[in-house]
């Protein structure tokens, strides 16, 4: 499991690789996801996000467990109108539980493209910062994973 830290370490390797990915290929149009059973958030999403849009990747826990009741909670107010102190504690009270989630080591950070250029996908498959067991080595796939979230933790830039 990755917590809070590891998370953020891993965000920043893979916001790392994709810069240097692009230093290297400046034709390279792209962003970074973390994908988790067939799920995905933006890599910059904060925790809250993280277990709102993709549950899976957040580990069970009392923590977990407290926020889901939370963001229930919130769905509730918002659709009866809203009561802005009451959503705004609610806010806080997310922010505090996110920062005991445990990620789960297996989510990826993976690369999409904003604008495609097979000859670029098909190149990137083959770098040596991409993850070569993880990326599909083929040409029928356009999936480029830079890493698992538990080893991307792990990386010093």
């Amino acid at each position: 499991m990755i917590g809070y830290d590891g998370l953020e370490a891993a965000v920043n390797a893979g916001s790392q690789i994709l810069k240097k990915l692009q230093v290297e290929h400046p034709k390279l149009k792209a962003y970074l996801v973390l994908t988790h059973e067939a799920k995905q958030v933006d890599l910059t999403t904060n925790p809250t996000e993280i277990l709102a849009n993709c549950d899976p990747m957040v580990v069970a826990s009392p923590a977990k467990q407290k926020a889901m009741g939370l963001l229930a909670e919130k769905k509730r107010l918002e659709a009866a109108g809203g009561n802005k102190a009451a959503l705004d504690q609610i806010a806080k009270d997310l922010e505090v539980h996110a920062k005991g989630f445990q990620f789960v080591r297996a989510a990826q950070v993976e690369v999409r493209f904003a604008t495609l250029k097979y000859e670029l996908v098909w190149a990137l498959q083959k770098h040596p910062l991409v993850d070569q067991e993880l990326t599909p080595q083929t040409r029928a796939a356009i999936r480029i994973v830079l890493g698992n979230i538990g080893n991307l933790s792990q990386q010093r830039s």
